[in-house]
């Protein structure tokens, strides 16, 4: 069996083809769905779209929807806010493909960071770890999404990031 995946921007066409993936994953129904895609799936270029990785027989294995958000401090980023992949053999192999390749498109397109949205079924976060969390669930509220954001360039002015990647490059 070759374990070659590929993405693939998704259009309009083929929304019916990732659906079994969004169902399971979220619940969502089909017009639902098709009125998402119709949203995200633009043409190349566009500030909004849906990765989709699939493997050599062209079986949708997971995607990623994303849209571009500006930030004052370090410009134009894309938010990846839908994330699901089908890791049946454990591991995480379309997860870390979906994510390197939403990077790789990000970088292609000039944006300075990715920013990951994840629902909070998917991971284990202590909550006893950080003092901000804690306050959050004790006033009641619930841990929804876990975001995570890597900066693809130093954002201007900041020393710390400067300094790291001066590191990087000198060991």
């Amino acid at each position: 069996m070759n374990s070659s995946l590929r993405a693939i921007l998704i259009n309009v066409s083929e929304a019916d083809r990732v659906y079994p993936i969004a169902q399971v994953a979220t619940g969502v129904s089909l017009p639902r769905w098709r009125a998402f895609v119709s949203r995200r799936a633009a043409g190349d270029g566009s500030d909004s779209g849906i990765l989709a990785a699939q493997d050599a027989r062209a079986y949708v294995l997971g995607f990623g929807s994303f849209y571009v958000a500006d930030d004052l401090r370090c410009g134009p980023f894309m938010v990846v806010d839908n994330l699901f992949a089908l890791d049946l053999m454990g591991g995480h192999r379309v997860s870390r493909f979906l994510l390197r390749q939403l990077t790789a498109l990000a970088r292609e397109r000039d944006y300075h960071a990715v920013e990951t949205h994840l629902s909070a079924g998917r991971f284990i976060v202590r909550r006893d770890a950080d003092g901000l969390l804690r306050l959050l669930d004790h006033d009641g509220h619930h841990l929804e999404s876990v975001c995570a954001r890597l900066d693809l360039d130093p954002v201007p002015g900041d020393s710390a990031a400067l300094i790291r990647g001066a590191a990087a490059t000198d060991g």
